[in-house]
């Protein structure tokens, strides 16, 4: 998001990016590069429906948690953590996507509305959007836009290889190297947050 945001913050204020805007914009091209190569090829499954109630507990427990931690905290942590809820949230509604869109192509359109996920998948984005506009408003915006960025993806990982995945990576060298892409990732996101150049464009 913020790789996106940062040409066209740079042809506004007409000026060219700072060094820090190149670590961080290369820093998140590396962890995704990474993370892609380190978890392969790896086929798609949906045998693991039985999995996803409790999936779906599991993941209204963290965002339920992080939401009572913020509610203690204040400024920039509660910004974060309410943040990291929204990510999480986002995260579900794409694993819903995928489970309603396998349900749309084996059983029909009609099908779909007779199962629950396809109103856990709307519950979710709705969820999700509030706890997003929550975020915004309770403090820093490169806080919250930086936490959101970072949970979504990695929560979306982890419920991906929970679910769909026949093998997660599991030998030493891929986790290292998913460790290491979410390493790239997190400080990239963090460095362009607080771009002065995107900064600088939004005022």
């Amino acid at each position: 998001m913020f790789s996106v945001r940062l040409p066209f913050a740079t042809a506004r204020t007409r000026s060219l990016p700072l060094a820090r805007d190149w670590f961080g914009s290369t820093a998140v091209c590396l962890g995704l590069i990474t993370l892609v190569a380190a978890r392969g090829s790896v086929p798609q499954t949906l045998e693991r429906q039985h999995l996803i109630p409790g999936f779906t507990a599991l993941a209204l427990l963290v965002m339920g948690s992080l939401v009572v931690a913020a509610k203690v905290l204040r400024s920039t942590a509660r910004t974060a953590l309410i943040g990291t809820a929204a990510g999480t949230g986002f995260s579900v509604t794409a694993t819903f996507i995928i489970v309603v869109a396998d349900q749309t192509v084996h059983g029909g359109p009609s099908v779909v509305f007779s199962h629950w996920h396809i109103y856990a998948l709307a519950t979710s984005g709705l969820i999700a959007a509030l706890l997003a506009q929550d975020s915004f408003a309770s403090g820093s915006f490169p806080a919250a836009l930086t936490a959101m960025t970072v949970a979504d993806p990695i929560a979306a990982w982890l419920w991906g290889a929970l679910l769909f995945d026949q093998v997660p990576p599991s030998n030493p060298t891929a986790m290292a190297s998913l460790a290491a892409a979410g390493a790239l990732i997190s400080a990239g996101v963090a460095v362009l947050a607080y771009s002065p150049t995107i900064a600088a464009a939004h005022r």
